[in-house]
């Protein structure tokens, strides 16, 4: 039986809630690289279609106790507990942040996070199966093909044809491009898992040259995007990749044919195409002068800050006005200040030690659990975006927030899944 044949039949036995309920946590996956706002409805409709089903089909559970009188011997609730930490040690560093507006507006920002735990902690989510999650992703991946079709696209018909070599700007003015390439990034790693997962069968080699391609659109189009936290991360990914073929998969032959291959191909790209290359090449060049990166500049900046409020943090929406002084500005210009380009500073000067350890937990504790479940892309995913948000920050955008909570909703049903069918 083929895939989509397996996704109809799971799928035909759910209640008119849980299939709107899926529908809507795909198109929250699908709509985020296109417009957060669309997201967002779906995020609501989702919600809707949450308590519509917990009210009609009684399948309202807390902390995995059911109405049923069942209980399904899971652990995977802790995944979402240091999100619902997170934002709440945001909400108490309003007691003494002095910018109230601005903080509730911050606080607000990730509301998402304990709304998607709280959720997650009251619903029954047994009824979704592990080829509703593959189905879920399978679609984002379709997105973002067809997001890369289309300005692709654009850019060759643009009058400035050789920005085609940077594809997410300024044809792509309403994503920004390392949170585009960090998207790109999670498709790479989830058709890397489909292209592992192939097996045997008369369709082998189609499924196999199929998921091929995709993947080879999906790389062009991180290298288009030219952003150096994609390239980061997928030198990152690669590693990966070589590490679970070589160690997991005993595939040594392949594992050094790569090694040696792999050098060489990206020197001829990098020779043959070095306009992809000009902004890590650039860094170099700085680098070399003396000159210091601007994001090295703002956390350099912001360090005097912390270690003055190295406990409780300034309170959030208190974060520009106290770090204007350190980029000469006046508490007038405080609107002109960026956030130091880093998710834990930020998290630490908004709010405190208390939230750099709950934003800490949100990487590690996931990563442990996929390590000992041996799921790559839930490990890798979690890798590359807790190494992402080292030079970005993620979570001061829905585009971010939102993006992160659904995927660690994904991952927790996913878990659950496996829980409820004794797979562990």
């Amino acid at each position: 039986m083929t895939f989509i044949n397996q996704l109809k039949e799971a799928t035909k036995a759910l209640h008119w809630t849980e299939k709107t309920g899926l529908f809507s946590l795909t198109m929250m996956l699908f709509a985020i690289p296109i417009d957060t706002g669309i997201s967002l409805a779906f995020s609501c409709l989702w919600v809707l279609s949450v308590v519509l089903k917990n009210s009609l089909l009684k399948r309202w559970s807390f902390f995995k106790w059911h109405q049923d009188k069942t209980y399904v011997t899971t652990k995977c609730g802790i995944l979402m507990l240091p999100m619902l930490f997170y934002w709440g040690f945001y909400f108490i560093s309003l007691l003494w942040t002095e910018n109230r507006v601005e903080g509730w507006a911050n606080v607000g920002l990730i509301t998402w996070f304990a709304v998607f735990a709280l959720i997650y902690y009251c619903t029954d989510f047994r009824a979704v199966k592990k080829i509703h999650v593959r189905g879920i992703v399978w679609l984002y991946v379709m997105c973002l093909l067809g997001l890369f079709v289309v300005l692709l696209v654009k850019g060759l018909l643009s009058p400035h044809r050789l920005s085609i070599y940077t594809i997410g700007q300024p044809f792509y003015d309403y994503m920004h491009h390392g949170y585009l390439a960090v998207y790109i990034l999670m498709g790479i790693s989830f058709l890397y898992t489909e292209l592992d997962r192939v097996e045997g069968g008369e369709n082998r080699t189609r499924k196999r040259w199929l998921t091929g391609l995709c993947l080879a659109i999906l790389l062009a189009f991180l290298f288009l995007v030219n952003s150096r936290t994609g390239t980061l991360g997928l030198l990152l990914l690669l590693a990966l990749c070589w590490l679970h073929q070589t160690l997991v998969r005993k595939h040594r032959r392949l594992a050094i044919v790569t090694m040696v291959l792999a050098p060489i191909v990206l020197l001829v790209i990098h020779f043959s195409l070095p306009d992809g290359f000009h902004r890590i090449s650039s860094t170099y060049e700085e680098a070399n002068q003396g000159m210091e990166d601007a994001r090295i500049t703002l956390i350099k900046q912001s360090w005097p800050v912390i270690k003055d409020h190295i406990v409780l943090g300034v309170g959030v929406g208190d974060q520009k006005a106290m770090l204007a002084p350190q980029r000469g500005l006046t508490f007038e210009e405080q609107d002109e200040v960026l956030n130091t380009h880093n998710q834990y500073l930020d998290s630490w000067l908004a709010a405190g030690l208390p939230a750099l350890v709950a934003l800490l937990a949100m990487m590690i504790v996931p990563m442990c659990y996929a390590w000992r479940r041996k799921n790559f892309f839930m490990f890798s995913f979690i890798l590359i975006f807790a190494v992402s948000i080292l030079f970005e920050s993620m979570f001061e955008r829905q585009m971010g927030v939102v993006f992160f909570g659904v995927m660690m909703l994904i991952f927790a049903i996913e878990l659950e899944a496996e829980d409820a069918c004794g797979l562990i």
